[in-house]
């Protein structure tokens, strides 16, 4: 990797998984969670900046942006404070990160790679992980929390750290879908 245009891809997903690794670091005390919550914030912002908006799949998003309405509205009660508004704007950061990630799988027009099979993959495993933490913390404790937490949590991470693999190939844009 250099600073070429080429490697912008994978410099992004790099610079997503050091803020996740800060997260991780401050999120183990309570009293910095909302400082943890807020390095995973600028990692997402930093995949979504990656993966990019074409293709858009406008009914994806929309989608996912109302299952992301509905788990904020499910968790509203349980939130007080800085996290009243701290919840709602990551979820939907994390909400726009799967939205791009699983949008860069093309199944119909030109074939997807296995590295945009991976951040896809990725983005879904990140989107159970935090709503598995969301709930557990701010609605009702979830079963076995730590585990399915942290295994959801790791393969996202993986499977995202895996999509910048031959980064030359996850730089091009692909033609816009009319």
């Amino acid at each position: 990797m250099n600073l070429s245009d080429e490697y912008k891809f994978s410099r992004r997903i790099l610079t997503g998984l050091i803020f996740s690794c800060l997260g991780d670091a401050l999120i183990v005390w309570p009293n910095l969670f909302v400082a943890g919550m807020s390095m995973f914030a600028i990692a997402q912002i930093m995949y979504i900046t990656a993966f990019g908006f074409v293709p858009l799949n406008s009914t994806l998003g929309a989608m996912i942006y109302a299952l992301c309405t509905i788990v904020i509205y499910i968790l509203m009660p349980g939130l007080n404070g800085i996290l009243a508004i701290g919840v709602p704007i990551y979820t939907t950061l994390l909400g726009t990160m799967a939205w791009r990630a699983i949008s860069r799988v093309r199944y119909f027009k030109e074939p997807w790679t296995w590295t945009q099979l991976c951040s896809c993959i990725g983005s879904i495993f990140f989107l159970i992980s935090d709503t598995l933490l969301g709930f557990h913390h701010f609605y009702h404790p979830v079963p076995y929390a730590t585990v399915s937490i942290m295994l959801t949590y790791y393969a996202a991470q993986l499977g995202i750290a895996l999509s910048a693999v031959n980064s030359k190939e996850s730089t091009k844009t692909p033609v816009a879908i009319k």
